[in-house]
């Protein structure tokens, strides 16, 4: 667990504490575009065929364009680099 606003620094100080090579299981509870996008560039570099990314607010029903706000929008820009 990664408790705290997901940022560049939160995610140095978790490395600098866990030796991470690759990862099984993601689970992103992050809600609003800015910490997802920081969460998937930080393990992005350890995923590998298999890991499991869960996601909470992958696509709210109630915007009128999901794929442009939050984690969906996080994900296609992850996806698209």
């Amino acid at each position: 667990l990664c408790k705290g606003w997901f940022s560049r620094q939160l995610f140095t100080t978790f490395a600098q504490q866990n030796k991470l090579n690759r990862v099984a299981i993601i689970n992103i509870d992050s809600d609003m575009y800015e910490s997802c996008i920081e969460v998937l560039n930080f393990f992005g570099s350890k995923f590998e065929a298999g890991t499991i990314l869960l996601m909470d607010e992958m696509r709210n029903a109630f915007q009128e364009s999901p794929e442009a706000h939050g984690e969906m929008k996080a994900m296609n820009e992850y996806l698209a680099s």
